[in-house]
């Protein structure tokens, strides 16, 4: 029910259960490798690499745990998911794609400090977040990245971000920024009409 091929990329998915779990030795996952909605997924410690759409439209998934392991999460993997509550992101991963959560079931999101490259509408257009931590090593917020989420309320900026895109938060009116003192998330916000609270780094609000 499983087709891998030679190189250990998982290519289709061709059983009938919609509880799911993915062989350990799977890489890669293709695109539009599943032929049903799923319930459930669980995602193998080798896999490396989710291809773009891989898991798009999956409108009955509500959790997805994604091992560190992984270093790539395509264009899309997940976006229309709308039931997608809850994902937990590698601690280190390469690349978030373009659109990869868009329209997704998202309430409160983590982001990892090893993320290196969130690429544009990342988790845009999630209509139930509310809570966003940025982790502590994150260096840049690309545009539209958290574009029209109109729920969302609290963002916790840590002061290794640098940059921020113009648009990063485009639509998204009600949102404040935790930041710390002299970050250039509090520039941001001044810059861009954004309400922010201060906060010490372990220790919170003040």
């Amino acid at each position: 029910m499983f087709e891998i091929d030679q190189y250990h990329n998982l290519v289709k998915y061709t059983g009938e259960s919609r509880n799911v779990t993915i062989p350990d030795g799977v890489i890669r996952i293709d695109r539009d490798a599943f032929n049903i909605l799923l319930d459930s997924v669980v995602l193998p410690e080798s896999l490396r690499f989710i291809d773009t759409r891989a898991f798009a439209s999956q409108e009955r998934l509500k959790e997805v745990l994604i091992p560190d392991s992984v270093k790539w999460i395509g264009d899309r993997a997940f976006a229309d998911c709308t039931s997608l509550e809850q994902v937990r992101l590698p601690s280190a991963s390469d690349y978030i794609g373009e659109k990869c959560f868009q329209n997704s079931g998202l309430k409160e999101l983590m982001i990892p400090g090893g993320s290196r490259i969130i690429r544009y509408g990342a988790f845009g257009s999630c209509p139930e977040l509310e809570t966003v931590y940025v982790g502590d090593g994150v260096d840049c917020l690309t545009d539209t990245c958290l574009e029209f989420c109109p729920k969302l309320q609290k963002v916790t900026i840590p002061a290794s971000v640098l940059w921020i895109g113009h648009y990063a938060f485009c639509g998204s009116k009600n949102v404040t920024f935790y930041v710390q003192k002299g970050s250039y998330a509090e520039l941001y916000a001044a810059l861009h009409d954004i309400h922010c609270k201060f906060i010490t780094p372990n220790r919170g609000l003040f």
